[in-house]
């Protein structure tokens, strides 16, 4: 996984019994995520929605004070976008920037957002989510 310039991120591929989990750390899209999700049943991923970032970037500009405006411009060169993730079976997204605690507004910017360019099960990460993969 590729997270510069914030320090080590890992991900992991476990195979069982002919079903394949891939779970990604922070990560721009990357061969190494390309090839951890390859064929995967499941993908648990980081996601941002970079275009509501960049409005938000966009809206900071426009205050004084460039620190925050530079926050998200520099966030979205080192997390992945919620349009670029793998194609896999299941995919599960979770560390969702920008965060929101309201199920319409995950819906909106998550969820319909990569349902209109991806054809697997897409899940909305929440804590205490659980997958279950039948195993044969």
């Amino acid at each position: 996984m590729d997270h510069s310039p914030v320090g080590v991120a890992l991900g992991y591929r476990a195979e069982y019994a002919g079903k394949v989990v891939g779970v990604s750390g922070d990560t721009i899209d990357t061969a190494g995520l390309r090839a951890l999700s390859a064929n995967a049943d499941v993908l648990v991923s980081d996601v941002m929605n970079k275009s509501l970032v960049e409005e938000t970037e966009c809206a900071f500009g426009r205050i004084p004070g460039p620190r925050f405006e530079k926050i998200f411009r520099d966030i979205r060169s080192y997390h992945i976008d919620v349009t670029e993730v793998a194609e896999v079976a299941t995919l599960v997204m979770t560390h969702l920037v920008p965060a929101a605690d309201n199920p319409a507004q995950l819906d909106l910017a998550f969820r319909q957002s990569v349902s209109s360019i991806y054809n697997g099960t897409v899940i909305v990460a929440e804590d205490g989510t659980e997958v279950v993969i039948p195993i044969q």
